[in-house]
């Protein structure tokens, strides 16, 4: 009996590890969405993206070794050289977001577009 529950689990592990990382990545997913939607409407009222500073990263400080740089779904995203990437300030956005959850990922708003992408340090291949 034992041997069974042993194998079961090594046949299963492999598929709850899966579905652990897709539910991660559908968070992921619907943060990015809420924050260009909270990031567009903070853009409409106050006339500028809600960043922490006007310190931002162009593309070659983004694209490293240890990290990649992706869009809502989960693909690696390249970067517009000429681009300019701003961490949010969440506080600016506490009245357009219904629930704040930055779920410890780095997100980043691209100036002047305001597109949304995720920094993955985990999943790097």
């Amino acid at each position: 009996m034992l041997v069974f529950i042993c194998k079961l689990t090594l046949f299963m592990l492999p598929k709850v590890i899966f579905l652990i990382e897709d539910a991660n990545q559908i968070l992921i997913t619907a943060n990015i969405i809420q924050l260009e939607k909270a990031s567009e409407r903070y853009y409409i009222e106050k006339g500028d993206w809600p960043k922490i500073s006007d310190k931002s990263y162009n593309a070659e400080q983004l694209e490293l070794p240890t990290q990649q740089v992706k869009d809502r779904a989960g693909k690696p995203v390249i970067l517009d050289k000429d681009g300019q990437y701003y961490n949010f300030d969440y506080d600016k956005l506490q009245s357009y977001l219904e629930e704040p959850n930055k779920n410890s990922v780095n997100y980043i708003i691209q100036n002047p577009v305001g597109d949304v992408y995720y920094i993955d340090t985990k999943n790097i291949k």
